[in-house]
């Protein structure tokens, strides 16, 4: 038997459901990366910084933000990427709203630290 054969018919709703968390998932994914890009520059000044605009400071922290850049956006595709696979094979099982929930928690408190930071 296959797969699919075995598991339980999913309300459509859910599966609508499923589908447009995933996708506010993923755009949060890619909205968070300069908001926690700002974060990092915010607290580098705020501990190091010397205050002046264009100064030292900024010609420090634009390397560190070009480092963090990359994990971030590895981060986001990972979300992106393994979000849908995992998603499509646990569909309408605790684990998998459990996971949405978490993901998007995290996701929106990043951005909100962004934001109030």
């Amino acid at each position: 038997m296959s797969k699919s054969a075995d598991r339980p018919k999913v309300a459509l709703w859910r599966q609508v459901l499923a589908a447009a968390l995933w996708v506010i998932t993923s755009v949060l994914s890619v909205v968070m990366i300069p908001f926690v890009l700002d974060v990092v520059t915010r607290v580098f000044t705020a501990f190091w910084g010397t205050g002046l605009p264009g100064g030292e400071s900024y010609w420090t922290i634009v390397p560190i933000r070009q480092i963090l850049t990359l994990p971030l956006g590895m981060f986001a595709v990972v979300i992106i990427i393994g979000g849908a696979e995992y998603h499509s094979r646990a569909l309408n099982t605790e684990r998998s709203w459990r996971l949405f929930a978490v993901t998007l928690a995290l996701e929106v408190a990043l951005v909100l630290a962004g934001v109030i930071v």
